[in-house]
């Protein structure tokens, strides 16, 4: 044997109607075989090097002088290259078109459209199998009609190689998969033949699906919904069995399949071209799991054919950027960091703060503590099922968890709005923050957080409130959920404790509050809620009964509502204030009593 065999693979030319099969040497290639007439060759190797290549031998099939140019037949023919370097005979296996050969354990399997002439409008699937040149008769594995063909070789010849993919199992049973774009319509047709000869067929209505074969003869298949653009299902078919449905994951829509990834653990990820001009590539990790989760990872990249990853989870995937070829790199491990996020939405589930409210420079007031609590999930309008969350100072939340994101609806329109996304890194903005007023989110900041003696990623959520020229902030960790945030003109929340599913963390709040104290001095406290739209609630406490005023002003400093103005005696009060008649922006609470005044600012959010 020559010892480019085992250091350069050979390769094969093609010339209609001659085939060549060359071997590479250094910068040059060497001619091993040349075989007149012969067309769609392929070839596989064998035992101890052995090679094993099948092609079409063409021989003219005019009717008429017409025809003379473009009608022929074709025959199946096999011949072996032994590992001295000696050709055997040529043997007819078979009439047909586009032979494939699979060399396993010492048997050569051989698969190729069988049909009398290139012209014949219907045809099989076939297949021999056999050893030492000598093969058994060929059996048709599923009949293609005149649609199927048509779909195979066009309207003119086709040279490319058979448009089907196949698999040769330990055990000697064959597994096809075959993708036919037929008029009517487009189905993927799955086929195994036993090692005994028994065949079993069967189809799915799919366009242009993705498949991978497992080990023990399953078959992993991904298509796009048929009835929903942006919802990828994945089936699976085993020999035998129908093929079933196992699963299906949204992503954006009217993407395109394009390449199947397994990881180092034979996990299954999906490559997607998006079709805006943007030419938008998306990782799905853990396409054949419970989770499935979709990345944006390059823009202006169209997928080529091959993708390579290595064993530590590296990816490298062809294609082109504004027309020149380029190859794409990147970790499926990096990507992976977030895939077990955890934000706790069990009923139940305590979040205990401390808050400190906003105020002017000068003496803070004295902190307060507040708790949130989940305590039941509720069908909104829009048929989803949301965890409720209430604290005696926000108005209730109700939120969801899919994937990797967190979805937040509101009762005033009946929308959820995308709150988190643990998808992204640092700087990525979040496509939907919030309702109107919070219209991008970004990612402030991905890191380590230890907190409560747990260790895991936290993102900090830092949204945009365009019509004030400010921000809010959110703080999430895993596994505790959010541990801070802060509002503009309004109090910062830490969290100090947590009650996770049935497990505490921290320091806990007393569920019974203390008895009230009298104030010693006038204090007015934030508002609730705050931001708020359209109604917010105030409260203040008096020293002692007088005379007193609650006014409401702008930040021109003009007086836009009278809330309070009378006697009222020493303790807690409370004063709704309906600023539905009132644009966004930043209002003043001021209370005066007894020669006192003190004030706390508000933010309306429309």
């Amino acid at each position: 044997m020559d010892k480019e065999y085992t250091d350069v693979g050979p390769f094969l030319y093609q010339k209609d109607p001659v085939t060549r099969l060359s071997v590479q040497q250094g910068d040059s290639f060497r001619t091993l075989i040349v075989i007149p007439n012969g067309l769609q060759p392929n070839v596989d190797a064998g035992l101890n090097g052995a090679l094993h290549m099948v092609w079409g031998h063409v021989t003219p099939n005019p009717s008429n002088w017409i025809d003379w140019f473009h009608s022929y037949k074709s025959s199946i023919v096999y011949r072996e290259r032994d590992p001295s370097g000696a050709w055997s005979d040529s043997s007819v296996i078979g009439k047909g078109r586009l032979a494939q050969i699979r060399s396993v354990k010492g048997t050569e399997h051989v698969l190729y459209i069988a049909v009398d002439s290139n012209l014949q409008k219907t045809g099989a699937v076939a297949y021999v199998k056999g050893s030492n040149g000598t093969f058994t008769a060929p059996q048709a594995l599923y009949p293609l009609n005149e649609e199927m063909m048509l779909s195979i070789f066009g309207f003119s010849d086709r040279f490319e190689p058979m448009p089907l993919q196949w698999h040769v199992d330990s055990a000697g049973g064959v597994h096809t998969v075959q993708h036919i774009t037929r008029i009517s319509q487009s189905r993927l047709y799955r086929s195994y033949r036993s090692p005994e000869g028994a065949v079993w067929v069967d189809s799915l209505s799919a366009a242009s699906p993705l498949f991978r074969f497992q080990e023990h003869g399953t078959v992993s298949i991904y298509r796009v919904n048929p009835a929903a653009a942006n919802e990828i299902e994945r089936f699976e078919s085993v020999p035998n069995v129908p093929v079933k449905k196992t699963g299906s994951f949204a992503v954006p829509a009217n993407t395109a399949l394009k390449v199947i990834i397994v990881d180092a653990k034979g996990k299954e990820h999906l490559l997607l071209q998006g079709a805006g001009t943007d030419q938008a590539v998306f990782l799905v990790r853990n396409a054949d799991g419970d989770s499935a989760v979709t990345t944006l990872i390059a823009k202006g990249f169209v997928i080529g054919t091959t993708s390579y990853t290595d064993k530590d989870n590296g990816v490298k995937l062809t294609g082109t950027k504004a027309g020149q070829p380029l190859v794409l790199t990147f970790s499926l491990d990096s990507m992976a960091v977030f895939e077990d996020f955890r934000f706790p939405l069990s009923i139940g589930n305590e979040w205990h703060y401390k808050v400190t409210e906003f105020s002017d420079p000068g003496s803070p007031p004295p902190p307060t503590f507040e708790i949130a609590r989940a305590d039941s999930h509720l069908t909104m309008k829009n048929g989803k099922q949301y965890l409720r969350i209430t604290s005696k100072r926000w108005m209730p939340s109700y939120y969801r968890m899919e994937g990797l994101r967190v979805y937040q609806y509101s009762p005033k329109d009946s929308t959820e709005y995308l709150r988190m996304d643990f998808t992204k890194r640092q700087g990525d903005t979040v496509a939907v923050y919030g309702p109107a007023a919070y219209q991008k989110g970004i990612i402030e900041l991905r890191m380590q957080h230890q907190l409560f003696g747990v260790n895991g990623w936290s993102f900090a959520f830092k949204g945009a409130v365009p019509k004030l020229d400010s921000v809010s902030s959110i703080i999430v960790m895993d596994s505790l959920g959010i541990i801070g945030r802060s509002i503009p003109v309004g109090p910062t929340w830490e969290l100090i404790g947590a009650k996770i599913n049935g497990k505490s963390f921290g320091t806990l709040l007393s569920v019974t509050p203390e008895p009230a104290m009298m104030p010693a001095d006038l204090r007015v406290e934030q508002n609730y809620p705050n931001p708020f739209n359209p109604t917010t609630t105030i409260r203040y406490h008096l020293p002692a009964d007088g005379l007193t005023t609650l006014h409401v002003f702008d930040m021109l400093g003009r007086k836009v509502a009278a809330l309070v103005d009378g006697q009222r005696s020493a303790g807690l009060h409370s004063v709704v204030w309906d600023a539905s008649q009132y644009a966004s922006g930043v209002y003043v609470a001021v209370v005066t009593s007894n020669g006192k005044q003190q004030f706390r600012r508000m933010l309306l959010l429309k």
